[in-house]
């Protein structure tokens, strides 16, 4: 039913959240898990197990944004799963995912929405993201 999921990961506490549920389909569905983080300072792109690669980005920022994907695949892999691909994408967060999930032709969008009630910034974007995509999703 879904080929590949994509998780929106970021430092919030409920992305071990999606990451579970994320998981939990991915072995039902026998599924591809695609871990994107959005930050408008990144343009690297990456495997599980790629190098990574610095283009015109603080290294603390880099740091940051590796330690989230960091514990993103240990979590996935804790869980008995393989994350596919790990994704720091540039630019606009809402349009960086979406444009991540046409290029992955994603069928399941999973993004955690607890914390981001108390950053409307941050809550209008998932809402965007949401009511602009045509892949199914479900927020935890």
């Amino acid at each position: 039913m879904f080929e590949k999921i994509i998780v929106s990961i970021d430092a919030a506490a409920g992305t071990e959240d999606a990451l579970e549920l994320a998981c939990d389909l991915s072995r039902k569905y026998d599924s591809q898990i695609l871990l994107v983080l959005c930050t408008g300072f990144l343009d690297v792109s990456h495997s599980s197990e790629a190098d990574e690669v610095l283009k015109g980005c603080s290294s603390h920022i880099l740091e940051i944004s590796t330690q989230i994907t960091t514990k993103a695949i240990k979590t996935v892999t804790m869980l008995g799963c393989m994350a596919d691909k790990c994704i720091i994408a540039n630019g606009d967060p809402v349009a960086e995912m979406l444009s991540q999930i046409e290029k992955t032709d994603a069928d399941l969008l999973i993004i955690d929405c607890s914390s981001h009630e108390e950053n409307a910034a941050q809550f209008k974007m998932v809402d965007r993201v949401l009511a602009e995509t045509a892949c199914v999703c479900l927020t935890v």
